[in-house]
């Protein structure tokens, strides 16, 4: 019975002393639990800070960062609006009643290649490409670019005084003295394109990225060429027709400026080596065509070089979408080029040599969207 006591009155004591622990402790307990609760207000409020900022651009992201921001995929569409430039100038028709100016040297000639590659326009094309991101530091991209065929033609008259300037002119009849002269020029050219990227820095999210590649380029030339004259009641042709396969290894280096989340501005320049497989196919008639002075096909391999720089302001509405518009320029050295594979020459062996150094410049500007996922 004694034992029961004592134990009740140490439970008693006991409680009293941890209620009277627990009231003293209790404001401080109170005070804790606030700062907590503030606290995870305030980890919340930064939170969304963060990433309204990152969104905002005023935080530079990462390269993981951008590597989640188009899920990988991006599909692109351009329109182009491109122009053929450049060629070697040879002559192509003289005129001897031409006039000609005191104190210059004299110059007959009223048509050149020169002339129809200036008559070339401004025709719409289009690009289309696909890339993927394989991690934040590497992709791939495909692109395929067409453009319309490139016409030009130029037309001269004159009083049976018009010729085509071979090296002897008793080798046509309907060449020499004609009353009207036809030069035509086409050019049809398409290009594919297959690029590793390497991503030394992150594009669109470092303040300058810079990114490298090595790829794949295939470009492919049809042209033709004809030349008519008419020696009433005659009328004879010259015409060339040329194919380019042309296959090349190129290296690039793109450069981009992000000042800001929405815009960035980009410079791209790439330069390979090619190897051409070029064929010549050509025919000179005489007599209203009734008489073959020349008619042969001739193929060649040859290498060469080119270059392809770009300039591009991008729009980008958001991780997803951007339009972008730029101006894009590439030149060619080592091409067989339809105008210049005429030969003035009239032996038996005249233009049998493919003439594959010839030069090319396609310039101009596109527009377009890519579109992430």
């Amino acid at each position: 019975m004694l034992v029961c006591i004592k134990a009740s009155s140490f439970y008693i004591l006991f409680s009293q002393t941890f209620l009277s622990y627990f009231l003293r402790i209790l404001p401080t307990l109170r005070a804790s639990l606030e700062d907590h609760q503030r606290m995870r207000k305030v980890a919340s409020y930064a939170w969304i800070a963060v990433n309204l900022a990152s969104m905002s651009g005023l935080i530079p992201l990462s390269a993981n960062d951008r590597y989640s921001l188009n899920n990988h995929w991006e599909l692109l569409g351009d329109f182009v609006y491109m122009r053929r430039a450049d060629i070697h100038k040879k002559k192509l028709v003289k005129d001897g009643n031409k006039f000609q100016c005191h104190g210059q040297c004299p110059d007959f000639t009223v048509i050149n290649t020169a002339n129809l590659v200036n008559n070339f326009d401004f025709e719409p094309g289009y690009r289309v490409g696909l890339t993927w991101t394989a991690d934040a530091r590497m992709g791939f991209e495909w692109n395929f670019l067409y453009i319309q065929p490139w016409h030009a033609e130029k037309k001269v008259y004159g009083n049976r005084s018009l010729s085509f300037p071979f090296s002897h002119a008793s080798y046509t009849q309907d060449f020499q003295g004609a009353s009207e002269a036809i030069a035509k020029y086409n050019s049809h050219f398409w290009d594919l394109e297959f690029d590793y990227w390497c991503y030394m820095s992150p594009p669109r999210i470092d303040y300058f990225s810079m990114s490298g590649l090595v790829g794949l380029r295939y470009f492919h030339w049809d042209e033709g060429f004809k030349l008519q004259m008419f020696n009433p009641p005659d009328k004879s042709d010259y015409n060339i027709h040329t194919q380019n396969r042309v296959f090349g290894v190129q290296f690039g280096l793109d450069i981009q400026w992000n000042p800001d989340h929405w815009i960035s501005w980009e410079f791209c320049a790439k330069v390979g080596g090619m190897i051409d497989h070029s064929e010549q196919k050509t025919f000179l008639g005489d007599l209203n065509n009734k008489v073959t002075l020349r008619d042969f096909d001739k193929q060649k391999r040859e290498m060469g070089i080119f270059t392809d720089v770009a300039a591009e302001f991008a729009f980008h509405c958001n991780s997803h979408l951007n339009f972008h518009f730029g101006y894009q320029m590439m030149f060619f050295s080592g091409l067989t080029l339809a105008p210049e594979q005429i030969s003035y020459r009239t032996n038996t062996r005249a233009g049998r040599r493919n003439y594959d150094h010839g030069t090319a410049i396609i310039h101009g500007m596109y527009a377009g969207v890519i579109f992430g996922f």
